[in-house]
């Protein structure tokens, strides 16, 4: 799947040894991950064989789903490729951009592209807490 071969890893530190330091830099932070459920897994898994403590690595809310969250924000239902080759910089590097495409704050859940010149700019979705907090037209245009 992933063509990561064992001459790949073959120098690559056990995960044991890796494990205090996964602990340390993630200690008191939500944990990014593209596909939260399955690298979730992947962690916990290492950590059981491993004969180890979970500790804050377990907890569901620790983890947050970047591939969920970028298709709620592309209005999409379906499960969204990364494209990042499968290795840990590429994926990386690749979630890190849709993290940042998704900071810029363009459009909204529905509409990811920024409106063209001229287009009426759409207010927060109806039914959410921005929409019942924002101020009406008028009233933002004489703040």
């Amino acid at each position: 799947m992933h063509g990561i071969t064992d001459d790949d890893v073959v120098d690559a530190r056990p995960f044991e040894k890796i494990l205090p330091r996964l602990r340390q830099v993630t200690k008191g932070k939500t944990i990014c991950a593209y596909n939260a459920s399955f690298d979730r897994g992947i962690v916990l898994g290492h950590i059981w064989r491993a004969g180890k403590k979970p500790m804050h690595l377990e907890p569901r809310d620790s983890w947050f789903c970047l591939m969920e969250a970028y298709a709620d924000w592309i209005g999409s239902y379906r499960w969204l490729r990364l494209g990042g080759s499968h290795r840990a910089l590429g994926d990386c590097q690749a979630a890190r951009n849709v993290l940042i495409t998704m900071s810029k704050g363009r459009g909204t859940t529905v509409t990811p592209s920024p409106a063209a010149p001229g287009d009426p700019i759409p207010g927060p979705p109806v039914g959410t807490v921005l929409a019942a907090t924002a101020l009406p037209a008028q009233a933002a245009s004489e703040a």
